[in-house]
């Protein structure tokens, strides 16, 4: 699959921080899905 490039914007108009706790990593030491799920909502 080829790959893409996104060009970002010089500045965004929000943005926040949201912290990662080590119960929201999985075994293969990613971002659980389910985790990221919770997160978001």
């Amino acid at each position: 699959m080829a790959r893409i490039q996104i060009e970002l914007p010089e500045q965004f108009l929000f943005s926040t921080d949201i912290p990662i706790y080590i119960t929201h990593i999985n075994k293969a030491q990613h971002l659980d899905n389910a985790a990221l799920i919770g997160l978001l909502s």
